[in-house]
């Protein structure tokens, strides 16, 4: 298996989360779970029971989620009712996993961590150096060799032949109108996305003036290449050179929206809650294939 180095590293931080995962999303239920919900024992079983439903067509279950789209077992305080009184082993998958993702490409078994939770941006962009991957090979004795690969090499390892640009933003106004006008094609999960690009769209000068600061070009070289990373199993698809551009385009967009709100880890966050979790506004951005002037200059 081969996943970021700092995968294990990741820790729910529950009910100091800013953004919890248990607000806003529907929580589908695998079969197993549910077939154990239904018939779960105690006051905890039977409240489950209220708080779920059949989805149409009477296929799987997910939560009934509040009138504020929070989970039923969501605490005032951030906690889980089922965690605090059941443990872990009662949760769903998709809320066990949950940020982690799993993939098969080229024959080779990818991990990694959702930009979408706020502890793992803080775990990306705290990075120093580069991100480099783990290679892990368990051996028949149940030791694990491991490699530490860069992102050339793993994509070498994967059969990819290319070599990965680093990341550095170019600045223009006709590349943020350009930037902001394909974001709008996405579809949003909220009125507050489509408000934050119509503030951008009237800040834009003040975004390019602050352009003029420093810049940590190892966190947003690092944001690219993790961008990429994430969307990898689509290589096959749609090719190097358009998830290339799709990677570029997405790190620019978080680099001017940084620069608007001064809050480079919530732009991280925000842009993988609005489009890496939307497998239609991937597909927005990555058919983009002909990036006209000035953004390719």
């Amino acid at each position: 298996m081969i996943y970021p180095d700092f995968f294990y590293d990741f820790n729910c931080i529950a009910d100091k989360c800013r953004h919890t995962c248990c607000k806003g999303w529907e929580i589908d239920i695998d079969d197993d779970t549910a077939d154990y919900y239904l018939n779960m024992p105690g006051k905890l079983g039977e409240r489950i029971r209220r708080s779920i439903e059949k989805h149409d067509g009477n296929e799987g279950y997910s939560f009934i989620l509040t009138e504020d789209e929070r989970c039923p077992m969501l605490r005032p305080d951030g906690l889980c009712d089922i965690i605090l009184e059941e443990g872990d082993d009662l949760l769903c998958d998709i809320c066990a996993l949950h940020p982690r993702f799993y993939e098969e490409i080229n024959g080779l078994s990818l991990a990694g961590l959702g930009l979408s939770c706020e502890a793992v941006c803080d775990l990306l962009l705290e990075k120093e150096k580069p991100v480099m991957f783990i290679e892990e090979e368990e051996e028949e004795s149940s030791s694990a060799n491991e490699e530490r690969l860069s992102f050339e090499e793993l994509l070498n390892r994967l059969s990819i032949k290319s070599t990965f640009p680093d990341y550095s933003p170019k600045i223009s106004n006709e590349r943020l109108s350009f930037i902001l006008n394909v974001m709008e094609k996405t579809e949003p999960i909220n009125d507050e996305w489509t408000a934050h690009l119509e503030a951008m769209k009237s800040a834009s000068d003040e975004i390019i003036i602050e352009s003029g600061k420093p810049i940590d070009q190892v966190k947003l070289n690092n944001v690219y290449t993790y961008i990429f990373y994430r969307q990898l199993e689509r290589i096959t698809e749609y090719g190097i050179k358009s998830l290339t551009e799709y990677a570029r385009l997405c790190t620019d967009f978080i680099y001017y929206d940084s620069l608007f709100t001064g809050d480079l880890p919530e732009a991280v966050r925000c842009f993988s809650e609005q489009i890496e979790y939307s497998t239609e506004n991937v597909d927005i951005l990555t058919h983009n294939q002909t990036w006209p002037e000035p953004y390719l200059s």
